[in-house]
């Protein structure tokens, strides 16, 4: 029979198994997914994972504290960033958020989820 692997080859090709794998990790090498917002004393604590790895990265923004989002302009950006709205903060796990790693100084997320200069809060303009 010819097409057909024989009965003592494995189903699928190891190196190619392999060659995909490498292949899905490089191309998610730029990319942290959303895994818990939390709040932490006067602070909001955003957890992120890379897709294929068990690494935590957690990026800390301030909290409304006397019920104003503009004391939360930096968490905002991000939200903003993310396309989701404080209304809807559920929305943010899950989220993929471009990010780089630095073997020296660990994961950065990217500028575009980092609050803006001149960002202070007396101005939110967001895309939601």
């Amino acid at each position: 029979m010819t097409g057909q692997p024989s009965r003592t080859e494995p189903p699928v090709d190891g190196d190619l198994k392999r060659r995909l794998r490498e292949a899905y990790l490089n191309d998610e090498a730029d990319a942290l997914v959303v895994t818990g917002v939390r709040s932490e004393g006067d602070a909001v604590a955003v957890e992120m994972r890379p897709p294929h790895g068990e690494a935590t990265h957690h990026e800390r923004f301030h909290a409304p504290e006397n019920g104003s989002l503009a004391e939360c302009a930096e968490f905002l950006a991000f939200l903003d960033a993310a396309g989701v709205s404080p209304l809807d903060l559920d929305e943010l796990v899950g989220t993929r958020v471009p990010a780089t790693f630095d073997p020296e100084t660990g994961w950065r997320i990217d500028d575009a989820y980092r609050p803006k200069a001149g960002v202070d809060g007396s101005r939110v303009t967001p895309a939601w």
